[in-house]
C-alpha cells in the first residue's frame, strides 16, 4: 500500500442504520476510487466506477472485524429497540412505507 488517503467526513444516507437499532452491527465505508484512473464519481451516478484494485483492502477489513467479533469473550452491550419497524419509523420521525404484505 502506497498511502492511504484521508477524505472529509461525508453525509450519507444508508438504510443500514435501521437495523442497527434491532441488532448489535457494523458498518464501514471502503473507498475504490483512483484520481489517476479517473475514477472520482460517488455511487449512484452513471458514470460510476471503482478500482478494483482497492477491493482486497475493503475485504481484510471486514475479515479483520469478523475475526476480532469471533475471539471476544465479553459481552457485547446492546439494547435492541423495543417495537417493531413500524413503531421505529414512527419514533425517529419517518414517513411508514405502504406494506407489501397486506
Amino acid at each position: 500500500m502506497d498511502s492511504i488517503a484521508y477524505h472529509e467526513p461525508k453525509m450519507g444516507s444508508e438504510s443500514f442504520s435501521t437495523l442497527t437499532a434491532f441488532y448489535p452491527s457494523v458498518i464501514a465505508s471502503v473507498g475504490a476510487g483512483n484520481e489517476e484512473k479517473g475514477m472520482t464519481v460517488g455511487g449512484h451516478n452513471p458514470g460510476f466506477d471503482l478500482d478494483e484494485n482497492g477491493m482486497p483492502y475493503g475485504i481484510i477489513l471486514y475479515v479483520a472485524y469478523a475475526i476480532a467479533f469471533l475471539k471476544h469473550d465479553g459481552e457485547i452491550p446492546f439494547t435492541p429497540f423495543d417495537g417493531d419497524m413500524d413503531d421505529l419509523l414512527a419514533f425517529s420521525n419517518r414517513s411508514i412505507p405502504p406494506h407489501l404484505d397486506n
